[in-house]
């Protein structure tokens, strides 16, 4: 038989085919559309197996159910469609699997201006490359939100700079300034910028010590200055900070950023002949825990850090109305960007307003009714630490000798040794560690029954 025949022959077969499935298609659009809930479950998978673009296209942008659309718009490849369903379809998830599709930068930068979806907006934000675009949008968009994800996107080091200084909105401005690498720029930026935030993103990209300590003393805002305290290396200042400011966020920092042979390290480390649930002299012990040799040979780059954030609790009375602040506290120890150990602990507010005396409305003076601390526990962060795997029974042994009670009662918690522990128990001089000891010995009994 002659090929060409046979060529035309399936030919014919495909093209009677694809009218087949065509008509197959409309006339599942058409049930679909009047509600007939099979037709649409039938349309879904139809639109699934398609290739045709042109009937995919006709469907994406045409068809009324809007999961039938947006299955279409998955399998599109036409440009100017896509750009057309990313601004005009009714539906968002139909657009933003538009703009996934969008390949074009000047339809992409079109979505990221007149989108009123900011997560939308900011998806065609995100695939922008085009400089002269995103810096377009950078500068000139109405929409404050799209343009610090336009500037995220910037190389251009004066462009960035010009916003960095210029720009009246802050998150513009912020946005900028982490893109810079002009010293000198964020040197200025960290000193004068009015807003706090700007400031903030400056100190973390600075490296002058002294501008560092500057900042460190000076800057009015807390996170500013807290920022500069975790670059400083001055433990002279940093020594002092840990004394002297007001914030205790700021002075945690300043403890944490100490080295050991820094004397004032143990002073902030309290009595350790007995455990403590203070802030400060916690964040002391767990930055002296992390240089036990034990600990520092199995994880030589151990990083700690610990953050105090603010929390308040109103308290309603007959005759008015007080407010308690508080804070929630977070130890981590990290290592290479993983976690190794955290914990969290918050104020534990009373529940009934603690106090007798005349009460004014808050927004004439208020009635502040002091600060309710967050008791920090750190030996259940150097238990969790002690946990991993690359610590032996042997170092957990040497560990429950260390100066610092919560070291040992972290190192006790992980035993499996009984007859230590059973020492330990007895002769430990720190109460904690003894009942700590002792816990873990009835844990250790209770599972072997």
């Amino acid at each position: 038989m002659n090929r060409n025949f046979l060529v035309s022959v399936f030919c014919a077969l495909l093209f009677a085919s694809t009218l087949a499935n065509a008509k197959d298609i409309e006339g599942l659009i058409d049930k679909c559309a009047r509600g007939d809930r099979k037709a649409c479950e039938k349309l879904k998978a139809a639109v699934e197996k398609l290739t045709d673009q042109a009937l995919l296209a006709k469907i994406a942008v045409e068809d009324t159910n809007a999961d039938v659309r947006y299955l279409a718009v998955k399998k599109l490849t036409d440009q100017a469609v896509l750009a057309k369903i990313a601004v005009k379809d009714r539906e968002p998830y139909v657009r933003r699997a538009a703009v996934q599709n969008l390949t074009d930068q000047a339809a992409l930068a079109k979505v990221a201006v007149e989108d009123k979806e900011w997560r939308i907006r900011d998806s065609a934000v995100e695939k922008l490359t085009d400089q002269a675009l995103l810096a377009k949008i950078a500068v000139e968009a109405t929409e404050a939100s799209v343009r610090p994800a336009a500037v995220r996107n910037l190389t251009d080091q004066a462009l960035l700079a010009k916003i960095a200084v210029n720009d009246k909105d802050p998150d513009v401005r912020e946005a900028a300034v982490e893109k810079l690498t002009d010293q000198a720029l964020l040197a200025k930026i960290a000193v004068v910028d009015e807003n706090e935030w700007v400031r903030r993103a400056a100190v973390e990209k600075l490296t002058d010590q002294a501008l560092l300590a500057k900042i460190a003393v000076n800057d009015k805002d807390s996170d500013v200055r807290e920022a500069a305290v975790e670059k400083l290396t001055d433990q002279a200042l940093l020594a002092k900070i840990a004394v002297v400011d007001k914030d205790r966020s700021v002075r945690a920092k300043a403890i944490a950023a100490m080295v050991q042979s820094n004397p004032a390290l143990k002073l902030h480390a309290g009595n350790l002949g007995v455990s403590s649930s203070d802030l400060l002299e916690s964040t002391a012990r767990i930055r002296l825990a992390i240089q036990e040799p034990r600990i520092r040979n199995r994880l030589p780059r151990i990083v700690f850090t610990p953050r105090v954030s603010p929390e308040s609790q109103r308290y309603h009375a007959a005759v008015g109305v007080g407010e308690m602040r508080g804070e929630s506290v977070s130890f981590v120890l990290r290592q290479a960007g993983g976690t190794l150990a955290e914990i969290n602990w918050r104020s534990d507010f009373p529940q009934e307003m603690p106090f007798n005396g005349p009460l004014v409305p808050l927004g004439l003076g208020g009635n502040d009714l002091g600060l309710q601390v967050a008791y920090v526990h750190g030996e259940d962060l150097l238990a969790q630490l002690l946990r991993n795997g690359l610590f032996t029974q042997d170092d957990l042994a040497e560990l429950s000798s260390s100066d610092i009670p919560e070291v040992r009662v972290g190192a006790v918690r992980n035993l499996t040794d009984q007859a230590l522990l059973a020492k330990i128990a007895v002769q430990d001089k720190t109460p904690e560690v003894c009942r700590a000891a002792e816990w873990r010995l009835a844990e250790i009994r209770n599972n072997a029954k």
